[in-house]
């Protein structure tokens, strides 16, 4: 017998002394089935044919081993236990024998106490006792576990269990059971009633050679299953991929088969140190800069930072729960809990906080800000959203009527907002109590074709790959081409100025055309811009710090001559605390900042040479506002929206929206719509007028004698007119971007070309004639007004994304319009409910290391790797379980956990293989390398979650008004990987599609996740990745179908969460299956359609079953 085959572990000479290992073949499991002593455990996760087989069986003879919300959301990857016969033992044999599908058990007992004894070791401890799911029932996994276990281990682990078999997927048959005498002489049980079995390092070290090896198999089928052409090369052994352009991205494993390089097309060069158990240890970036991180004893992050800096710290109580962050300043944040776990108190790093209350079904009902103030929030019978209690006493309320799909909101100011959805669930109309409304043309896949409002209509059409090919509102019309890997690369204008981009093999942009003149890109090994050149006059030099946040910047002209310069210096925290600007060839603006521990702006000292010039000091309350500006003295009201300004009092409507504020030229005067947009302004007796499309982008701005209309391409201003009489001709202005980008880069009118150099937060400073002088140049103070000194052409953008109307000092913002004078946004922070939310403030009050270009949330200025890493570990795990994070690092997708008991074991693939993904589908040029390396912290932090409670509200909000669909309807400016659930692994594309599906069950309910109580109607959302090498088989797609449905018909009830529905509670049980648009082969199709007729027939008096697909992008 050649054990070693099976496992390295079982040797002859090292067989513990109460096993008895033996041959075992088919014929003798047979004979087991006749006697009714044998059973199997079948793992779905290599064989999805399990779900529906088991099914067939029968609660009495199938069952899933996992309960509750992983039994909900891991069922294709879950182990179930079966009472095998001749029947199943010879299907077992011919459909999964290939795979590594379970193992065998034996023993004279009954299902239940088996199923009892088995679910009792899914989840064990270990060496330092934190909680791994153990995958004791894969058949490489059994023989090196029991090789490794202990006498009074071995007699807790067997049980009632006489031995366990393997058989099939290329292995030798074995038998393990114990010897004859071991049962009686086993020393009695140990382990406490209610306590995990407890692994030893011992087992650890048997099981490692089994899960390294795999890693790249999980990792290349996962890139695979994401529809990305990769291979492994035979001589390297490398995994090597190829794009649309037959570009080449290699990943090349160490010696414990983890990954060791990863080296994009272009030559960036990403390194991977990993310990041995397969943990990323440290990131070398392109460029050399180092990430490291460090675990305790629990395998919890402890640390993150900088190679050589100080970094940031990870603190947690018994339970695995994260209770402080500190900052490399010292300063920390700090969690309380709630008995069940849930988040009871936060302090931020300035000392406030921020408390939470919970009723007595565990929803949220208020929060008290860190100055008392309360918000309080209804919830209904079935967990939705019923109102908001506001801290000004002002109330909002939401109601659903699912029979006409209608949605309600009740404002603060007690009027209506209705959303109509349309027979697919989709948002259809949004109508205001004065009358105005917005329309969309949704088609039933959720590609939004149409928006408009009584001002404009916007058309899009898409080409066959379901990009984008044109875009018209009014006279703004534009189309778009693209390469073979979707990257765009020319963008026309109606009036036939054409911008064309080329790029790099890693997507980043080489150069932009536009005009008859060409922006061209250099790059550092970092991948970050090194050098442009505006033209062939202008060149601008750009150097950055080691994790990517711009050091220095130099401008000069064809001559050499520097026409701008600018140094920037950043603290361990990658704040910017000093800023050097070249004024002339021998003086230099020096400015100073200083933070408070909130990370908000305290103190900025401008001086020149040795002679100071200004200081300025900002104080806050305990909630972060900003009560002294300078000498002036602010208040602020319950909203926490500014009340005064030094003497000047500031006034707003009922949705908190102001209506009165100073200006720089006097009081301003205004009135905003209903939907939330700037109507009117009264400037110095001028009285302004402004329109907007569907998607509130500015379209025209009137004084009655001026009048400016605006183009828009997504979110960027393409071009604008200005008619200074109504029956002038326009003077017109374009403006070009780089890919993506907030703020233009160059502008062209009356047939000259200008260039716009941006600082390092993407404010434009400085514009230059395409002969190289210079035509404008500004200082801004800290939130963004700007000081002109050189102003030979008007120029409009300010802080990043904000566009000054001149004659009222206010910046359009697109979301919202800003105050530079106040240091605030005249409305309320439309996300207000989000973790992170800055309210009235801008960049809450953190001017010079965030940005928001649209007025709608701050972004982590580009560069803060570190710091973005930390903010994102929590706001990742907002408002999840621990199930779920442990489900997504159980999915085994690219984490190669399938094989691993440690489901920290594998990070190091996860972190490759997300910078992998997010370069190959986005482009190099755009990864995040924050993101990646945030997903694999929360791999390796493990059990801990900060369930934000205001995460729970905009959850909450988004069910109560539909505003999922308009987020979907317009989100086609996301990057597209945020809308493309087929490129995610399963476990989290099933949370996207099932909020996208409108799911209104709480979290783990059996079996349905959205339930119409008064229509009696229950579904259960699923999906399907028709593009999975698994379901190419019509067979295995038929399996799963039949096994959904034949689950769902059996409904036998649950409550959960104040939700309780029993099965005559349901008249009607749909399955909608989400499926890829378009992805359907003819044979698959004929698969879903007799499943539909499956589930009809099904039905029966009483009780109608229905299956719908659902085609999403």
């Amino acid at each position: 017998m050649n054990w070693t085959k099976n496992s390295p572990s079982l040797t002859a000479s090292s067989l513990p002394s109460w096993m008895q290992v033996s041959a075992i073949d088919l014929e003798a499991l047979r004979q087991e089935g006749r006697q009714g002593r044998l059973f199997a455990v079948l793992d779905a996760c290599h064989t999805p044919q399990v779900l529906a087989r088991v099914a067939e069986l029968g609660e009495h003879r199938g069952r899933i081993l996992y309960r509750g919300a992983a039994a909900r959301n891991l069922a294709e990857q879950a182990p179930y236990l079966v009472h095998v016969d001749e029947e199943l033992l010879a299907w077992i044999h011919s459909t999964l024998w290939t795979q590594p599908w379970g193992i065998f058990i034996q023993g004279a007992l009954s299902f239940e106490d088996l199923f009892v004894h088995l679910r009792k070791f899914l989840t064990v401890d270990s060496p330092h006792g934190e909680r791994w799911f153990f995958r004791y029932y894969d058949p490489r996994v059994l023989p090196a576990f029991l090789a490794a276990c202990s006498d009074e281990e071995a007699n807790d682990f067997l049980g009632p269990v006489q031995a366990f078999s393997i058989l099939g997927a290329g292995m030798e048959g074995l038998r393990l059971e114990r010897v004859s005498h071991f049962r009686g002489s086993a020393a009695a049980r140990t382990r406490a009633v209610g306590t995990r079995f407890r692994l030893r390092e011992p087992h650890l070290t048997a099981l490692q050679p089994l899960a390294h090896p795999h890693s790249s198999d999980r990792l290349l089928q996962g890139l695979r299953e994401r529809g990305h052409a990769f291979k492994r090369e035979p001589a390297t052994g490398d995994l090597v991929g190829s794009d649309a352009l037959g570009y080449s991205t290699r990943l090349t494993l160490g010696a414990d088969h983890m990954p060791q390089r990863l080296l994009t097309p272009a030559g960036a060069l990403f390194q991977f140190e990993n310990d041995a158990r397969g943990q990323v240890k440290t990131l070398i970036l392109p460029g050399g800069a180092r990430l490291s991180l460090k675990r305790d004893t629990k395998n919890r992050l402890t640390e993150a930072g900088q190679e050589g800096e100080i970094p940031y710290r990870f603190g947690y109580d018994e339970q695995d729960r994260l209770l402080h962050i500190t900052y490399p300043d010292g300063t920390y944040e700090s969690l309380d809990y709630t008995e069940d776990g849930k988040v009871a108190a936060r302090r931020d790093r300035a000392g406030a906080l921020r408390r939470y209350s919970y009723n007595s079904r565990g929803h949220l009902e208020a929060c008290a800000n860190p100055l008392g103030r309360r918000t309080a929030l209804e919830v209904d019978e079935e967990g939705r959203l019923a109102s908001i209690t506001h801290p000004d006493g002002s109330r909002e309320s939401f109601v659903y009527d699912p029979s006409s799909r209608k949605a309600t909101q009740t404002t603060r100011d007690g009027r209506t907002v209705t959303r109509q959805l349309n027979a697919n669930g989709h948002l259809e109309e949004i109508r205001w109590a004065d009358g105005s409304s917005v329309r969309l043309e949704i088609t039933p896949s959720g590609r939004l074709d149409a928006a408009s409002n009584a001002q404009a209509h916007t058309a899009y059409t898409y080409d066959a790959e379901d990009r984008l090919r044109s875009e018209h509102t009014g006279e703004a019309g534009f189309t778009y081409e693209y390469d073979k890997a979707g990257r765009l690369i020319a963008l026309t204008s109606s009036r036939g100025t054409t911008v064309r981009y080329e790029y790099d093999p890693d997507g980043k942009p080489l150069c932009v055309r536009a005009w008859g003149k060409t922006i061209s890109l250099e790059y550092e090994a970092s991948g970050a811009i090194q050098r442009l050149r505006y033209g062939a006059a202008v060149i601008e030099e750009q150097e950055h710090a080691r994790f990517g946040r711009r050091s220095h910047s130099r401008v000069t002209d064809g001559n050499n001559h520097c026409l701008s310069e600018q140094r920037y210096i950043y603290d361990a925290c990658e704040r910017l605390i000093a800023l050097y600007d070249r004024q002339s060839p021998e003086a230099w603006l020096e400015r100073s900042f200083t933070y408070d521990q909130g990370s908000r702006l305290v103190s900025e000292r401008v001086q020149q040479g040795n002679q100071s010039q200004q200081s300025i000091h900002h104080a806050y309350d305990a909630n972060g506002n900003l009560i002294l500006d300078g000498s002036v003295r602010r208040q602020f009201g319950p909203m926490d929206e500014p009340r005064s300004h030094g003497d000047f009092r500031i006034e707003y409507d009922a949705l908190g929206q102001v209506t009165r504020l100073p200006g720089p030229h006097g009081e301003l005067e205004c009135r905003h719509n209903a939907d939330g947009t700037l109507g009117e302004l009264q400037a110095s007796g001028v009285r302004w007028n402004y329109t907007y499309d569907a998607l509130g982008r500015r379209i025209t701005a009137t004084d009655g004698q001026r009048t400016w209309r605006y183009g828009w391409s997504g979110l960027q201003l393409i071009w604008e007119e200005q008619c200074e009489a109504p029956d002038a001709p326009p003077a017109r202005r374009e403006y070009v971007y780089l890919p993506q980008g907030v703020s233009p880069i160059a502008f062209h009118e009356a047939g000259r070309t200008y260039w716009m150099q941006q600082d390092a937060r993407q404010a434009v400073i400085a514009v230059f004639d395409d002969e190289g002088r210079l035509a404008w140049r500004a200082r801004y103070d800290s939130f963004g007004k700007a000081h002109i000194d050189v102003g030979r052409v008007r120029q409009p953008w300010r802080l990043a994304g904000q566009y000054e109307d001149e004659d009222t000092g206010l910046h359009y913002n697109l979301g919202r319009y800003y105050s530079p004078l106040l240091k605030s946004y005249l409305s309320r922070d439309p996300a207000w409910f989000k973790e992170g939310a800055t309210g009235y403030s801008y960049c809450a009050n953190d001017p010079w290391n965030h940005i928001d270009p649209h007025a709608q949330w701050a972004w982590i200025a580009a560069g803060a790797i570190i710091g973005a890493v930390v903010g994102g570990v929590v706001a990742a795990l907002e408002g999840k379980s621990p199930m779920q994070i442990a489900a997504a690092a159980l999915e085994g997708a690219v984490t190669g956990a399938a094989f691993a008991v440690n489901p920290f074991l594998g990070a190091a693939v996860f972190a490759a293989a997300d910078i992998l993904h997010q370069g190959l589908e986005n482009g190099w040029s755009n990864i995040c390398i924050s993101c990646a390396l945030l997903k694999a912290a929360i791999v390796l932090a493990g059990g801990w979650v900060l369930g934000h409670a205001m995460g729970f509200v905009a959850r909450r909000i988004v069910r109560a008004v539909n505003g999922a669909k308009l987020a979907a309807a317009v989100g086609k400016w996301i990057p597209r990987w945020a809308l493309r659930p087929w490129k995610l692994p399963p476990s989290v594309r099933g949370f996207f599609i099932e909020g996208h599906l409108q799911g209104n069950l709480p979290y783990g309910f059996k079996v349905f996740d959205k339930f119409n109580r008064a229509a009696g109607v229950a579904t259960s959302i699923k999906s399907c990745n028709l593009f999975a090498k698994t379901y190419q088989k019509p067979g295995n797609l038929d399996r799963l179908l039949k096994g959904y449905i034949n689950k769902m018909r059996n409904f036998a009830g649950d409550s959960k969460g104040g939700v309780t529905i029993l099965p005559g509670d349901v008249t009607t049980r749909v399955l909608q299956v989400a499926v890829p648009k378009g992805a359907a082969t003819p044979a698959q199709q004929q698969v879903l359609n007799n499943a539909i007729q499956h589930a009809q027939s099904q039905s029966r008096p009483g009780l109608r079953i229905i299956m719908e697909i659902i085609e999403i992008p």
